[in-house]
């Protein structure tokens, strides 16, 4: 509720949005889903998978919107809070999880990214979702392989939502607890 309920109730207000929107509707309109446009003829300045989860929602409710083309921060935002719950519950308790999938839900800088049609939520729901995996594995919460290759595909999936810095991220935090835990 907390990033779904006025998605569409004000215009874009700044230009990272419209920006985004443009792709969003080249995809929608042109169906350039491999090598999308702006504008049908710039390249855009970010990787395409926020643009195709807002071209989803924008096909799956019949036209765009202010509120299809921020649905995808909303979706990965809302996935972000049950991640942060899961891992607080498999960690310490049920209520553990609960205070902090709560916690980052009211965070004010979460539920602005979480609103906005930008690829940063995107971006952190991916890199959350690897580095959990990551730490899962190193627990012991994950023992089947598929989880080592989900981690992987976790920080790959990242890079197609605001590029190589999925990577550099990850590969900086989970290098720098490996240093610390030696």
């Amino acid at each position: 509720i907390v990033f779904f309920a006025n998605l569409g109730s004000i215009p874009f207000y700044d230009k990272g949005e419209p920006r985004e929107a443009l792709v969003v509707r080249d995809i929608v309109l042109n169906g350039n889903w491999i090598f999308p446009l702006k504008l049908g003829e710039q390249i855009p300045s970010k990787p395409p998978l926020f643009h195709w989860v807002g071209a989803l929602a924008s096909l799956f409710w019949g036209q765009m919107t202010e509120a299809t083309v921020r649905f995808p921060s909303a979706l990965f935002a809302s996935l972000g809070v049950f991640l942060v719950y899961y891992l607080g519950r498999q960690l310490y308790d049920p209520l553990t999880g609960l205070f902090a999938g709560l916690i980052l839900a009211t965070v004010m800088v979460y539920q602005m990214a979480g609103v906005e049609a930008r690829v940063d939520m995107t971006l952190t729901f991916w890199l959350t979702l690897a580095l959990v995996l990551f730490y899962g594995l190193y627990m012991g919460f994950f023992k089947h392989t598929f989880w080592e290759y989900a981690f992987f595909l976790a920080a790959g999936i990242g890079v197609l939502a605001k590029g190589p810095v999925s990577l550099v991220l990850c590969v900086l935090i989970v290098g720098f607890f490996l240093a610390v835990r030696k």
